[in-house]
């Protein structure tokens, strides 16, 4: 039996390990971290690098993300049909610079998970 530990997260709206509140420093060393949504307080490309970072110092051999409802820039067909020009006041290239920066994650084994089956190293299926 292969015993793995999970840290499970959500709701972390640009939290960062220095902020006193909910997380417990140091934070325990875990095999799997599994943020489940709620990176940013409402997107933005900062916010998402912020929550990168974060998410970067959590001692975690793999780091899993799924997005939140505030998260909307990570969803490129939500991006694509709700930001027409002259619809919102935002950049319409949000949506392809947010999910390269969580590409660009995957150096430091932050994978953003999208729907479908994923398996990762040791963690897979066999």
């Amino acid at each position: 039996m292969v015993r793995t530990s999970f840290m499970i997260l959500s709701d972390t709206y640009n939290l960062t390990l220095n902020d006193p509140g909910p997380l417990v420093n140091p934070l325990p060393e875990v095999d799997v971290v599994l943020h489940c949504g709620g990176l940013t307080p409402g997107g933005g490309i900062d916010n998402y690098k912020k929550a990168i970072e974060m998410l970067d110092r959590i001692p975690a051999e793999l780091k899993l993300v799924i997005a939140g409802s505030r998260d909307l820039s990570l969803d490129s067909k939500f991006w694509e049909e709700h930001t027409a020009p002259g619809t919102c006041d935002c950049d319409p290239e949000e949506s392809t610079k947010a999910l390269a920066i969580m590409a660009q994650a995957k150096n430091m084994n932050i994978h953003y998970l999208e729907e479908g089956k994923h398996e990762f190293g040791k963690y897979s299926e066999s």
